[in-house]
């Protein structure tokens, strides 16, 4: 009995410590688990012997590198999606199935000149209420498809278009803002070319149809009057053949298609073949036309800054009925200087656009085609120079252009 009961508090006794280490290491488990769930996963167990609570130990402590290295790779992820979301010029909000800001861009609050500083988790349309942006949102969350709108922001002064896009995975939306006014500026500018060159072609064409069918009417039989009628013809095809030349050439400067050769040339004979070509026009209308360059070389196109000089002295000659016309060069100012009607001062800022003119019909009237000033500025911006239009109505206008290296 005795020996019985030895054994029996023996095998009592090692059952109760290997019990109390099964508890202790299913406590330590616990408590791994426990700062698992409260985000410590840099915590580990190690134990020691063998058996299921060590594997499972072990286990953990795999699974929390596991853990660990998701973590960082889904951190990267999204670190580098806010960096392109936040660097990305369109205007970017997230909303969640409630229709609440989860996420705006830098550039959202830029375009939208949001001064609130709490956006995240306010609705959407407490920031926004542009009738054009509210019905697309309320669009996007019913058809759940794609859709788009163009609005005009007064705050931002600011032609915007804004894409809804469904998110498929939380049931929010995502709205895309992107700024079109410059291509709004564009297709206005383009408009207004083809309603111009369409003007422009409209009165000459319809001249020389009158004036073909006159003749074949039987005007034919009058020498005197087909001659004038001739005339007539001649010189609206030359019209129209001197708005296709500009209009062509204009294209090409603007289309980046003309190349700028800069050599060493003689700026007084540059000016002087061009002042040759004007003199008999100018004695016609008995203007006087100097050339007051002296012999100084500059950096230039030769065949570029003659188009400069030409169309500048057409002009000057063109708005000039009695005095002189007068080029010259002083302290790197080029200038065409003239006698002529002069400009008022609140047409002088839109001189340069194509196809403005101060008055129209006199415009026209004296063959003019509104883009040579608009080439002229075009041809000196492409050689880095700059100009100036002074000028005073009744008393002539000059035109400067700062040549530098």
């Amino acid at each position: 009995m005795g020996i019985i009961l030895f054994f029996s508090i023996i095998t009592i006794l090692m059952l109760s410590i290997w019990l109390a280490s099964v508890y202790y290491k299913i406590g330590e488990i616990r408590s791994l688990v426990e700062a698992f769930q409260q985000g410590d996963l840099h915590r580990r167990l190690y134990l020691r012997g063998r058996g299921s609570l060590t594997e499972i130990a072990n286990g953990l402590n795999q699974l929390a590198e596991v853990c660990i290295n998701k973590d960082e790779e889904r951190n990267l992820q999204t670190e580098r999606l806010l960096s392109i979301l936040m660097s990305m010029p369109d205007g970017v909000a997230v909303l969640d199935r409630d229709k609440k800001t989860i996420l705006i861009n830098t550039a959202f609050i830029d375009l939208l000149k949001i001064t609130d500083s709490e956006i995240e988790g306010k609705p959407f349309t407490d920031i926004i209420r542009v009738p054009e942006v509210i019905d697309l949102i309320e669009s996007t969350y019913k058809e759940r498809e794609l859709s788009m709108k163009e609005f005009y922001h007064d705050l931002s002064n600011r032609h915007l278009q804004v894409i809804g896009v469904p998110n498929r995975t939380r049931r929010g939306i995502v709205l895309i803002f992107r700024d079109i006014t410059e291509m709004k500026r564009v297709e206005e500018v383009r408009r207004d070319f083809v309603a111009n060159v369409s003007h422009e072609l409209k009165t000459p064409i319809t001249t020389i149809k009158g004036y073909t069918d006159t003749i074949l009417d039987g005007a034919i039989e009058n020498r005197d009057d087909t001659l004038r009628f001739l005339q007539t013809i001649k010189s609206n095809v030359e019209r129209m053949e001197r708005l296709i030349s500009d209009i062509m050439n204009l294209s090409r400067i603007e289309m980046g298609y003309l190349s700028i050769n800069k050599t060493r040339i003689n700026l007084k004979k540059t000016a002087e073949r061009v002042v040759q070509t004007f003199r008999n026009r100018a004695q016609e209308k008995g203007i006087q036309i100097i050339n007051r360059i002296e012999d100084v070389e500059v950096r230039a196109d030769p065949e570029r800054l003659e188009q400069i000089l030409t169309n500048l002295i057409d002009n000057a000659i063109k708005f000039t009925e009695r005095g002189m016309v007068e080029v010259n060069f002083e302290d790197n100012i080029l200038s065409v200087k003239d006698t002529g009607i002069g400009i008022p001062a609140k047409y002088i800022p839109r001189l340069g656009e194509r196809f403005f003119r101060v008055d129209p019909s006199r415009s026209r009237q004296l063959g003019g085609t509104g883009l040579g000033l608009a080439i002229v500025k075009h041809l000196v911006r492409a050689h880095g120079w700059d100009m100036k239009i002074n000028s005073q109505p009744g008393r002539g206008t000059t035109v400067e252009i700062i040549i530098s290296s």
